[in-house]
Parts: structure tokens; C-alpha cells; sequence
């Protein structure tokens, strides 16, 4: 199914079940992790351009 989100809507958070598949057929999309448990200070560490998947199948 499609889903559309938002400008800065969090699609995924790190340590989230992994239940989804996600391909991104248009947008930019940013990729952050952190070190801390409460995800307090993220770090971003790639993105996404126009193209791409992520999630678990």
C-alpha cells in the first residue's frame, strides 16, 4: 500500500519493531542514529534521494 508523509515526519525510529518494507519513490529522506537509549542526541549518517528502501521484509 501507499503511504505519503509529511515534511519531517519520522517514518521510523531506531530500535522499532522491524516489521515494515519501505521504498521511497520520490522525496529526500534523512537517516539518523544515536548511541544514547533515549535517542537523545542523533547523529545523521546518510539519506536518501529521490530513490531507495529500508525496513525488514
Amino acid at each position: 500500500w501507499e503511504k505519503t508523509v509529511q515534511q519531517d515526519e519520522v517514518i521510523i525510529r531506531q530500535g522499532d519493531d522491524g516489521d515494515n518494507f519501505y521504498v521511497i519513490d520520490n522525496g529526500n529522506y534523512d537517516i539518523y542514529v544515536s548511541k544514547e537509549a533515549d535517542f537523545s542526541h542523533p547523529s545523521k549518517v546518510g539519506e536518501y534521494i529521490q530513490a531507495g528502501s529500508f525496513g525488514e521484509l
